[in-house]
């Protein structure tokens, strides 16, 4: 799912796609990162909820 939506996006000229998903979320981050993600900065949301974010250049 991820990878059409990256497609859709590279269709509309979004070259650069951000990506996030809770930390104990282990199938999405490899998702994530199986389709290039790279990391960054984790943040806490205001629920507490510590979310990972990856980009992923579209190119």
């Amino acid at each position: 799912m991820l990878a059409l939506a990256l497609k859709k996006c590279k269709e509309l000229h979004i070259d650069r796609v951000l990506v996030t998903c809770d930390e104990d979320n282990i199938g999405s981050a490899k998702v994530i990162l199986n389709n290039n993600g790279k990391e960054d900065r984790s943040f806490i949301d205001e629920h507490g909820t510590v979310k990972r974010r990856f980009w992923i250049d579209n190119k």
